[in-house]
């Protein structure tokens, strides 16, 4: 092993390990420089003792084969390289757990790897799959993410894996969800945003009292929802942001125990009138809709913390609106609004207020802007400029 202090020579420009019994870099590795050839070499080094390989970006074109003389590993990360396939003897590996290997271009996954017995973790992001290997089922995963590749299917292996605890198939093709999706009892989040899903199956309800707590459908193809869907009790989170809906049925606000709520960028014109039942909300986000008016019971949510109305038809708030005293971040801009009755002193946890682009009169957007001083820190540089507008048109 090369000592690590030669990575303190700060006038190397070449190191040549060639001709050694040492451990040697991969080519791309030594592309990088003699800091990155140090740090895969401490790196592999210690793998041993750590029963962990972390070799992300580091150059690999090719899957680095002094791995399999490390056995006892537990965990590795080959991701951010450009390493096209596995070989056969992965299968040594036999007490790997977790195994990163996103951003690389794996065309297609060996079957090879599914008698790694002892793998929970799996995460094949941002590679090339279409497909996976028949037994991939055989597999004791609990956690699985496939997203950015080029599945146009639900994968069928998926289907037999209702163990599975985590499953994102973020951006991919995926024009339908099959029906056994209820199955996944164990699943704590599915993640399915940034495909081509317009129905979503009643079997969604089977999931009744399971564990599911995030779901994320956004950037689909969603006109509505299915009543079973609100039969997931424990949902905290759903992400419906990107999609075409209308409208939402009243049934979405049994979900109790959701927290965040993402319906930005949809068509909707109106909101459930019993909104202000979701009593465990802390975000809630709409802007980028057709909003004329909100549900006079939204200030019944006390807890609410985040809530985004900008991009909307909306002309005034709730005059109880001050009851929201908890929220820190308020999205107003580019709206109706000729007039806004806020008051700083009624939100003492607000951080964040955007109120630009409304039809206000230069006496309240005065105010507003004295009263709100330092809370549009994201707008600065436009706020300078309109101020030097209004100030040019007064005179």
């Amino acid at each position: 092993m090369l000592p690590l202090s030669i990575g303190s020579i700060s006038g190397l420009k070449k190191l040549d390990t060639r001709r050694n019994g040492c451990i040697r870099p991969p080519k791309g590795t030594q592309e990088k420089g003699p800091q990155a050839v140090v740090e895969y070499l401490k790196r592999v080094e210690n793998a041993s003792l750590r029963k962990l390989l972390d070799v992300e970006n580091f150059g690999l074109s090719s899957f680095p084969l002094d791995t399999l003389a490390m056995q006892d590993l537990t965990e590795l990360n080959l991701s951010a390289n450009s390493i096209s396939a596995l070989p056969r003897e992965i299968v040594v590996l036999t007490r790997l757990v977790t195994f990163r290997y996103s951003s690389n271009n794996l065309l297609t996954l060996p079957s090879i790897v599914c008698k790694l017995t002892t793998l929970t973790s799996l995460d094949l992001q941002e590679n090339k799959l279409n497909s996976l290997p028949s037994n991939f089922s055989e597999l004791p995963l609990m956690s699985i993410n496939l997203s950015r590749n080029n599945f146009e299917i639900f994968p069928p292996p998926l289907e037999r894996m209702t163990n599975l605890e985590h499953i994102d198939l973020t951006d991919n093709r995926l024009t339908r969800l099959p029906f056994m999706i209820g199955r996944f009892v164990y699943a704590t989040a599915i993640l399915l945003g940034g495909n081509q899903v317009s129905v979503l199956p009643d079997s969604l309800g089977a999931m009744g009292e399971a564990s599911l707590q995030v779901i994320n459908l956004s950037k689909n193809g969603l006109f509505d929802l299915p009543s079973a869907l609100f039969n997931i009790k424990r949902l905290e989170r759903i992400c419906l942001s990107g999609n075409n809906l209308r409208e939402l049925p009243n049934q979405l606000c049994v979900l109790k125990k959701l927290k965040e709520l993402w319906l930005d960028h949809n068509q909707l014109t109106y909101l459930p009138s019993r909104l202000g039942e979701l009593v465990s909300l802390s975000a809630l986000y709409l802007h980028s809709n057709r909003l004329k008016m909100i549900p006079k019971n939204l200030v019944e949510l006390k807890g609410l913390k985040v809530l985004t109305l900008s991009g909307n038809e909306l002309r005034e708030l709730p005059w109880d609106f001050h009851r929201l005293s908890e929220l820190e971040e308020l999205w107003l801009d580019d709206n109706q609004f000729e007039a806004l009755q806020l008051e700083r002193s009624l939100f003492p946890r607000l951080q964040f207020l955007t109120f630009r682009h409304n039809p206000l009169t230069k006496e309240v957007f005065k105010r507003l802007k004295e009263n709100f001083e330092g809370l549009d820190k994201n707008h600065d540089e436009e706020n300078q400029a309109e101020d030097e507008e209004n100030q040019a048109d007064d005179e």
